[in-house]
């Protein structure tokens, strides 16, 4: 049997799992819920290139913005923190 070996890139692995994901309380609205995807979304580190920035630098931080989009595009609501 022939095995199947697939070339993931760590930056591949590590976006497809949120370790943080973005929770809220069974009791939060909806509105109140949208508000916080939107402020995580605006955080993300739109930083223009640098001269001096090396190249493990852009990468860092093209997966920190690519993260955050991630984790602003899904919420797990809980209740009493479970």
């Amino acid at each position: 049997m022939i095995g199947l070996t697939t070339g993931i890139a760590p930056i591949e692995l590590q976006s497809t799992v949120v370790r943080n994901p973005l929770v809220v309380s069974l009791d939060a609205t909806l509105i109140d819920t949208i508000a916080q995807m939107s402020n995580m979304r605006s955080c993300s580190v739109f930083l223009e290139d640098s001269p001096i920035d090396t190249a493990q630098n852009i990468i860092d931080r093209q997966l920190t913005n690519l993260l955050l989009e991630i984790r602003s595009s899904c919420v797990v609501v809980v209740e009493q923190r479970r």
